[in-house]
């Protein structure tokens, strides 16, 4: 239509009509980008919302298993805590199956297992200017940090675990005694006829040495863990102060 006008326009030379004519293309043609800019807008900060929306929820599911894995920690320190009074004299008498228990929980390390899918999508898409605007950037990276000091510390823990107090489990312990009470096979497992002993460990350095290393190294996983938790609260009330609509 538009050219079937302007071809006749110029053949009546009529250049008025013309330059109305050339307008007249300009500004739908002008006006359909602004359109289709508008609907990519849209779509990507509706994509944007789902993707804090996601946030939250895995965050908040990440606080639940925090907490989880804060009270297998703190189990873990207070076996510690009652085996070095037993190497202390202390405490004088506790029953086998009971010692045996705490030492596999004094064995045992445990990790933090949260998800971060929603969190690896965000911090490696293009939505780090938007993070930014909304004040969420900053912790955003800062609770990448606290993950990865934690998920450090885990692995150290579980290195001199293997290198230090297993080889000395193996030799010096009743270490099938003690994993019976290992979730994964306590059901499965036969009774030992090699038992573990107050006495044995009564005034023993080597064991006290060994397990004061996993006494500090535990202590330290709550204090990382404490971080994190305290870095994922800050994410999600950035999420929630930002006006984004979360499932209840």
């Amino acid at each position: 239509m538009i050219l079937r006008s302007i071809t006749r326009h110029v053949r009546d030379q009529n250049w008025v009509a013309v330059g109305i004519d050339f307008l007249i293309v300009v500004v739908g043609v002008f006006i359909g980008i602004q359109v289709a800019n508008w609907n990519q807008a849209t779509l990507e900060t509706d994509r944007f919302n789902d993707q804090l929306v996601n946030l939250h929820a895995e965050f908040t599911e990440n606080l639940e298993r925090m907490n989880g894995y804060d009270d297998r920690l703190e189990s873990k320190f207070n076996d510690i805590a009652t085996l070095r009074q037993i190497v202390a004299g202390e405490i004088q008498d506790v029953a086998g199956d009971e010692l045996d228990r705490m030492l596999m929980n004094a064995f045992a390390v445990p990790i933090n297992a949260v998800d971060r899918t929603s969190f690896d999508e965000l911090m490696q898409s293009d939505a780090l200017r938007r993070l930014k605007d909304i004040g969420m950037r900053e912790p955003m990276v800062r609770w990448g940090e606290a993950y990865s000091n934690l998920q450090r510390l885990e692995s150290d823990t579980l290195t001199l675990r293997n290198q230090v107090f297993a080889p000395y489990a193996m030799n010096e312990l009743g270490f099938a005694a003690m994993g019976e009470h290992y979730p994964a096979i306590a059901d499965s497992i036969a009774r030992s006829p090699f038992r573990n002993e107050v006495e044995q460990l009564r005034g023993n350095r080597t064991f006290d040495n060994v397990v004061t290393v996993q006494l500090g190294l535990t202590a330290a996983c709550r204090e990382f863990l404490n971080t994190l938790r305290d870095q994922t609260e800050v994410v999600i009330e950035k999420i929630e102060s930002a006006g984004i609509v979360v499932e209840a």
